[in-house]
């Protein structure tokens, strides 16, 4: 599945090291009339809602969640070429 969307699981991973949870944090705080939570940041940031309730929302929600999840974890989910 990920070879498949390399593309989009690429921009995943570029967009969670530069979106660290200190700068979604950040950006909630600085925006407070634009967002009601953290996780609204990162649904943005992410352009998904990773939220297991909300995958059927949007497209690749649950590969988006996956992808964060490993990173969180320390794995980047790609196989070496």
């Amino acid at each position: 599945m990920y070879n498949k969307h390399i593309d989009y699981v690429m921009d995943i991973i570029k967009s969670k090291y530069i979106n660290t949870p200190e700068r979604i944090k950040e950006i909630y705080m600085k925006f407070p009339m634009l967002f009601h939570s953290s996780e609204e940041v990162k649904k943005m940031v992410y352009m998904a809602d990773t939220r297991k309730e909300s995958w059927g929302k949007r497209p690749l929600s649950k590969l988006t969640h996956d992808i964060d999840k490993q990173l969180a974890k320390g794995r980047i989910p790609l196989e070496a070429d």
